[in-house]
């Protein structure tokens, strides 16, 4: 390899970029570190792409993309050669040596897969959809590097216990080596810390964080996840402060604080919220014109009813409802205007919001959509089904005394006489 190691400066910051000896990693130093220590490691497994500046760029230039284990986007490193006698010639030979490493090691890649080429189809596919997770892996926790220094960050102790074992490490043993025995015993706190990076935190009804204080700051996370839950809040902001609306002037808020000056206060945003509205309650003559709105009276439709079963859809039932009660008795389902609804019918739409914007993890991406077969048999009304039609075949043997001696009959005879085969 014509270069093992280069002046090179990366985030503004001098120092010496450099290939480990085992080949493995590539890694950058700062120059004002007293220890030596590198700040950042790059595995040539992880690397996918390497660009350079031209020869006659002034700037002599290497960006190197690499993608960690476990992640779909890829970062870039880009590091400037700052050797005032042969910066170009370093940066070549840094390039070529990677470039060969890169080479080698999807070489080594092809020749593996190769011996495992012989499986069936179905078994490739069985193998992918039953793949273990990142974290369930040894192997991959200890060469996720990204993985590593997240966990360095957010424990202190560890990382404090990681720089006194990498000062006291024999010059003999690489870098990549250390790494690999250090987190061997340690895997337990990679994949608590993998699994903890993966989960996210569930939706939240946004207006229930707001309080009833005079004064809110919104945020833009805030007014991002209140056009999320409530689309007919954003269908609102664009037809009401939007200069290009069709609606009258007197009908519009041109100041964008106005607008949502205006929205806490209104009845819309009390019932958006669950509240009970009462005539006392101030009018808006702008926002509270969407109180009729399809999306407000909660008998729209949703995903989850476009593959309901008719016959145990249960808004069918405000048809052929009793013709001597009907729904008097039972308040909650009476059909009445959306200022004279329940509260709970509102309660239950918030709800029913916050459900949708959750996704399912545990579902299956390759099964059908809708109802599969199995629970389509379980709901099945059978006693409304017709009598499956009897394919048989009869055998009718005509003068049956032949077969018996005359005057006698055996006794299953005697016993059905009407019997026929």
């Amino acid at each position: 390899m014509a270069a093992l190691r280069a002046s090179a400066s990366y985030k503004k910051q001098n120092g010496f970029l450099s290939i480990s000896k085992d080949r493995g990693s590539v890694s950058w130093t700062p120059a004002a570190s007293l220890d030596s220590v590198p700040t950042l490691i790059i595995s040539v497994a992880n690397i996918t792409n390497l660009q350079q500046t031209p020869e006659s760029s002034a700037k002599v230039m290497l960006k190197v993309f690499a993608q960690n284990p476990g992640q779909s986007d890829t970062v870039a490193h880009i590091f400037t050669f700052t050797s005032t006698t042969n910066a170009r010639g370093q940066a070549n030979g840094i390039k070529d040596g990677l470039a060969s490493l890169i080479a080698a090691h999807k070489q080594a890649q092809n020749v593996s897969s190769a011996g495992a080429s012989g499986q069936s189809a179905a078994m490739t596919m069985a193998n992918a959809i039953s793949g273990k997770n990142s974290w369930e892996d040894d192997e991959k926790l200890k060469s996720n590097t990204d993985l590593q220094q997240s966990l360095l960050r957010a424990d202190a102790s560890l990382h404090e216990t990681f720089m006194k074992a990498l000062q006291q490490k024999p010059s003999s043993l690489s870098i990549t080596q250390f790494t690999s025995q250090f987190w061997t015993s340690r895997i337990h706190l990679l994949r608590a810390h993998a699994i903890s990076r993966t989960q996210e935190k569930g939706k939240y009804n946004v207006f229930s964080s707001l309080g009833g204080s005079k004064k809110l700051d919104l945020t833009p996370d805030t007014i991002k996840a209140i056009f999320e839950q409530y689309p007919i809040v954003q269908r609102i902001y664009n037809e009401v402060t939007s200069p290009n609306s069709k609606r009258p002037e007197n009908k519009k808020i041109r100041d964008v604080s106005q607008f949502w000056a205006r929205f806490f206060q209104s009845r819309l945003y009390s019932s958006l919220r669950g509240m009970k509205v009462s005539d006392r309650d101030e009018i808006d003559h702008i926002l509270d014109d969407y109180l009729s709105a399809p999306e407000l009276t909660g008998l729209r439709p949703t995903s989850s009813e476009l593959h309901l079963a008719k016959f145990i859809d249960l808004e069918g039932n405000e048809e052929n409802h009793s013709q001597r009660k009907g729904n008097r008795p039972d308040l909650d389902n009476r059909v009445s205007n959306l200022d004279k609804a329940p509260v709970i019918r509102r309660l239950n739409d918030i709800s029913e919001k916050l459900m949708a914007a959750v996704k399912p993890t545990n579902n299956d991406v390759t099964a059908p959509i809708g109802m599969d077969e199995a629970e389509y048999e379980a709901l099945r009304l059978r006693d409304l089904a017709s009598r499956p039609e009897d394919h048989r075949i009869e055998l009718h043997i005509r003068d049956q005394s032949r077969f018996f001696a005359s005057g006698s009959t055996s006794r299953d005879t005697r016993r059905y006489p009407n019997c026929y085969l």
